[in-house]
């Protein structure tokens, strides 16, 4: 068993699973019934709005119930202009580090009688915190603003759609009334509302075959289709008149499924005797410990080691390997294909005060520093408490390590460990209830830092516990050099005033980085070559 302190604290595989991968489960499958179908790069021609049509499916963790899910599409207006609204909403129960989560997702999306993106909102609760996105097309100027959170505090970010681009939504339903054929291919965009992007998304009606349909129970003759994104891949299953009929989500051994399901079917949760809430469900395995990545041999004393060397297999995109003074990876030669493999060695030790750079202006005006000082998506460095609040932690601090090592010390103090809130939040909410895990202590201490004049970047990836490896979320600030600042996991009592290079790490930059390490889960192998204390 993990340790109480780690089981209650530590980390972000339901984090980073729960925050993205069921928007990204539903979204994709909607995203793939309507790409496949539609030429590129141009726009397919417009027609008759359909019917209202409605849709129900259950979604299952490695067989167990862990939620359902729901689409209607139907006619209405834009701007006085005839379009479709897509409501998608979905509910998920699952335990993560030993604490029940729950999730709610409810989206909407206007397209035009051509399906592209008009308007999207997204709203993501657990817990009593929620995630708000917005993003609005402008096809003439060819861009998506998008807006996260609400209020003073809510960020805005401008993309560019690229020239030629076909991009979909989520939208229900045959555009006009064109059929899948096999081999089919479609290269498509598709906006994420958690890193805030719009993400590739490549597809390939692969072949025919039969599947049992949940919802008739019958053997229905089917198209399966792949699709491959950025945060993962999936195969549906969709009947000749573009119903979906199954889809399924591989992270290795861990397969996460939606079926095709009556309304009360899908809506319901089975009962057990070991029921875990009030409606007699009990969620499956601990989905924390079930995605963990096991090591041939167990590492001693984890948060004391120095050095460490291992072996990873699996790594499925080039730009998850990353290399710095800490982290040296061994880059796969330019013409390999992933999966990837690769060896990493780690380095970490007590960094000297003295070394420290001065806060200065200059930092500010230093283009490779200064996009990591200013406010992002979920980092609202601008908000009266965040900025009173860093100010009182710099105090009269001159060397930025130590403005940082004050503002790790008191969001350690100042945060109690709850696992039970699945889903991504600002500064402010965290700042307002000091509660979460990884992800939250470590946006709050960027946002800190930065409002400090630290420049500061989130890192996700993984780190050891109990023999295996969990996803986790830490930070880096510029102190003169990046060093690694992990307010999670930090223990004053064990005296090890550096992170521990168990620590290997996958993404970094802002919040929305993230959640690029959802691509990694399932999928990893790690050989434990060498360590040190």
């Amino acid at each position: 068993m993990i340790p109480s302190r780690l089981e209650r604290s530590l980390l972000a595989a339901g984090r980073l699973a729960l925050s993205g991968l069921f928007l990204f489960a539903w979204a994709t499958a909607c995203a793939t019934r309507l790409a496949a179908q539609t030429p590129a790069p141009a726009p397919i021609k417009a027609v008759r709005p359909p019917a209202a049509q409605e849709q129900w499916m259950g979604m299952y963790l490695n067989g167990q119930k862990i939620g359902y899910t729901s689409l209607r599409t139907e006619p209405t207006t834009y701007h006085g202009k005839p379009a479709l609204l897509s409501l998608s909403g979905s509910v998920t129960k699952m335990t993560l580090l030993g604490s029940s989560v729950q999730q709610e997702e409810i989206s909407h999306t206007i397209t035009d009688l051509a399906y592209r993106p008009l308007s999207q909102v997204f709203d993501v609760k657990s817990n009593g915190s929620v995630l708000h996105v917005e993003a609005d097309y402008d096809y003439t100027e060819n861009k998506v603003a998008c807006r996260v959170g609400v209020g003073a505090q809510a960020t805005t970010k401008t993309l560019t759609i690229p020239p030629g681009a076909n991009l979909t939504g989520d939208v229900n339903g045959l555009p006009g009334g064109q059929k899948l054929t096999v081999g089919q291919k479609i290269t498509t965009l598709q906006f994420d509302p958690l890193t805030v992007a719009l993400l590739p998304v490549a597809i390939q009606v692969m072949s025919r075959e039969t599947v049992r349909d949940a919802l008739s129970g019958k053997d229905t003759p089917a198209l399966v289709v792949k699709a491959n994104m950025s945060l993962g891949q999936m195969t549906t299953w969709e009947s000749e008149d573009g119903d979906l009929l199954k889809a399924d989500i591989g992270m290795g051994f861990v397969h996460i499924t939606m079926q095709r399901e009556a309304r009360a079917k899908a809506l319901a949760f089975p009962d057990s005797a070991a029921s875990q809430d009030a409606t007699g469900y009990a969620p499956p395995t601990d989905f924390a410990i079930v995605t963990a990545i096991k090591t041939d041999r167990p590492i001693d004393n984890p948060r004391r080691v120095r050095a460490l060397r291992v072996s990873i297999v699996g790594v499925p995109d080039r730009r998850l390997l990353l290399s710095d003074d800490r982290q040296r990876e061994t880059l796969p030669a330019p013409d390999i294909l992933p999966p990837y493999a690769t060896d990493v060695q780690i380095s970490a030790a007590p960094f000297d005060p003295a070394k420290s750079a001065l806060a200065s202006p200059d930092i500010a005006r230093n283009p490779d520093l200064s996009p990591f000082l200013g406010k992002a998506a979920f980092l609202d460095t601008e908000n009266p408490e965040i900025v009173e609040t860093a100010a009182k932690l710099r105090g009269g601090e001159t060397r930025l390590y130590s403005i940082a090592v004050n503002i790790r010390d008191w969001v350690h103090r100042s945060m109690t460990p709850d696992p039970s809130i699945g889903v991504p939040r600002a500064a402010t909410d965290i700042f307002a209830r000091r509660r979460g895990v990884c992800r939250d202590y470590a946006t709050l201490y960027t946002a800190l830092a930065r409002a400090a004049g630290v420049p500061t970047r989130l890192c996700s990836g993984i780190v050891y516990a109990e023999g295996r490896f969990f996803y986790h979320a830490w930070a880096e600030s510029w102190v003169g050099r990046w060093l690694s600042f992990d307010p999670t996991l930090y223990d004053p009592a064990q005296k090890a005033d550096f992170v521990d290079a168990t620590h290997i790490k996958f993404a970094q930059g802002d919040v929305t980085s993230m959640f690029a390490v959802v691509a990694i889960i399932g999928k990893l192998q790690i050989t434990v070559q060498d360590f040190t204390l």
